[in-house]
């Protein structure tokens, strides 16, 4: 694969970019006893493109393709709609990166871009949450350096949904 450029998520890529986060969680459905559950989560994630809550969005693009995505938000309370949860820092949330283009680092650009970023606001950490059915995910977030912090984590559905933390 050629040189991958991260870039801020235009107006006009917002609809190959909700394609591209389809395409990549619905391997996840199988996870999922509730299937209104995964209807609903699918719903939001298209819909996370639009809420002017997200602080920016990175993409990766490979010769002008689409191929990742990562959302980061200032605070948990305008990444999550949850009750009980308070983080005061960034959270990174729906890294995503179109399955044919996996295991070319793009995650991890996307990811580190998006710490470089927080940095730079003056954040002194970042943070993102994830559950067990994202183990290839999990691997990546702890090879780069990120530690379980289950101060922040919840039961939902059928899920333990668990809390990493990158202190920069």
């Amino acid at each position: 694969m050629t040189t991958i450029t991260i870039d801020v998520l235009q107006a006009c890529e917002r609809e190959q970019a909700k394609e591209l986060l389809v395409e990549s969680y619905q391997q996840y459905e199988t996870n999922y006893t509730n299937k209104a559950y995964f209807a609903n989560y699918l719903q939001e994630i298209k819909q996370s493109l639009y809420q002017d809550k997200v602080a920016c969005v990175f993409i990766a693009k490979c010769q002008g393709e689409l191929l990742g995505i990562v959302q980061l938000y200032h605070s948990s309370q305008d990444a999550y709609d949850w009750h009980g949860i308070t983080i005061q820092a960034p959270i990174i949330r729906l890294l995503a990166v179109h399955p044919k283009a996996r295991g070319n680092g793009i995650a991890k650009q996307l990811i580190k871009h998006s710490m470089t970023y927080s940095s730079a606001l003056g954040a002194k950490a970042v943070y993102l949450h994830t559950t067990d059915m994202m183990a290839d995910a999990i691997r990546l977030y702890e090879k780069i350096g990120f530690v379980r912090d289950a101060n922040y984590e919840l039961n939902k559905e059928d899920f333990l949904i668990k809390c990493y933390r990158y202190d920069l």
